[in-house]
């Protein structure tokens, strides 16, 4: 089994699904006995669902104001 380290190294390409079938699933497994790292994974996952798959260059990341824009549109939708 992985350890802590290795699951939160390979977090982003899990949540991608860049990852082999052997691999995911020693992340997988991992997750089940470690809470700290399904935060961890959950967490990460909420932050690419909130800031979107923007692209490969730096020009479109949002800025703040574009980041508290959406933060504020997404809770003001789960809260209808």
């Amino acid at each position: 089994m992985l350890n802590c380290r290795e699951v939160t190294n390979r977090a982003s390409d899990l949540i991608e699904g860049d990852l082999d079938l052997v691999t995911r699933l020693k992340i997988r497994a991992h997750l089940l006995a470690c809470r700290h790292c399904r935060r961890f994974v959950r967490q990460m996952r909420a932050t690419v669902a909130l800031l979107g798959h923007g692209g490969d260059d730096e020009s479109s990341a949002p800025v703040d104001d574009d980041l508290l824009d959406a933060y504020k549109a997404k809770t003001r939708r789960k809260s209808d």
